[in-house]
């Protein structure tokens, strides 16, 4: 049962409906927005919530009738433009979703509220869709994360205190637009170095953005995505260091004894094996 504020309790026994809900998201980048399903602005913990056309609707709820997965849809405008949408600064952003009593949210604060992050988001012309995660629903997963064993390393991200790996970063402009995906850049690094790296632009259209280095060939870097403004020639960024989780590259990178894989799990193909019977 949801645990609501003795003031907010009195609030509820009157005869007028007068909830409506509010959304904070912090994005990824600092920047906050704030709407509410109100036709007219609310104050809320002295934050002002702007009148907007998201809608929630919840896809799935926990054993306590709490909403584990969520989706949040609305019309691309002002307060959330397409050009923040394509340079991914919605995602894993934190949303709280507040129910409040409109006429009185100012004095007497939310009635319910979650926190979620944003693990999708997608547009469509003038529409765009989020779903949300639920922090139990987040634990669930990592949990689930860290009771599977396999060969590869197991830890969350290549660098983290699990790891312990100290990341290589170098700086670099680059010389010749391939094209969107693929740059030949004035890096000079050992074949595969920065393969499953991060490749962050920190000049030009999309200064600021990250995105994960499928190949790097000598001073030509491959990127798993394209980049979602025009990339162009000298236009600097910062490489790091990957890693593909295997154990022979952990060894390469004098980490083997953080490894967080089993090398010598039995695979699928030992288990299903049978005798030879000319043997």
């Amino acid at each position: 049962m949801r645990d609501i504020s003795l003031p907010n309790q009195s609030l509820l026994k009157t005869d007028g409906h007068r909830l409506a809900t509010c959304w904070r998201v912090a994005r990824v980048d600092g920047g906050v927005v704030r709407f509410t399903s109100h036709p007219t602005a609310l104050t809320v913990n002295n934050e002002s919530y702007e009148p907007s056309d998201v809608i929630r609707s919840a896809s799935d709820t926990d054993d306590k009738g709490e909403s584990s997965d969520q989706e949040m849809t609305g019309l691309v405008s002002v307060q959330v433009l397409e050009a923040d949408i394509r340079a991914g600064r919605y995602r894993g952003a934190t949303v709280l979703v507040m129910t409040v009593d409109w006429r009185w949210c100012d004095l007497a604060g939310p009635m319910h509220t979650i926190t979620a992050t944003i693990d999708v988001i997608e547009w469509d012309l003038d529409q765009w869709r989020a779903t949300l995660v639920t922090i139990s629903e987040r634990l669930r997963r990592s949990h689930q994360h860290r009771a599977t064993f396999t060969r590869k390393c197991g830890w969350k991200q290549y660098g983290d205190l699990d790891c312990g790996k100290v990341i290589t970063t170098i700086s670099g402009t680059i010389t010749t637009v391939n094209s969107q995906v693929n740059f030949s850049t004035n890096v000079v690094a050992a074949t595969g170095f920065h393969d499953y790296g991060r490749f962050t632009f920190t000049t030009g259209n999309n200064i600021g953005l990250a995105f994960e280095v499928k190949e790097q060939v000598s001073g030509v870097f491959i990127l798993q995505e394209r980049p979602p403004f025009t990339v162009q020639v000298n236009d600097e960024f910062t490489a790091e260091d990957g890693c593909d989780r295997l154990a022979e590259t952990c060894k390469d990178k004098n980490n083997f004894s953080n490894f967080g894989g089993f090398e010598d799990i039995v695979g699928t193909d030992r288990l299903i094996d049978v005798p030879d019977s000319s043997e």
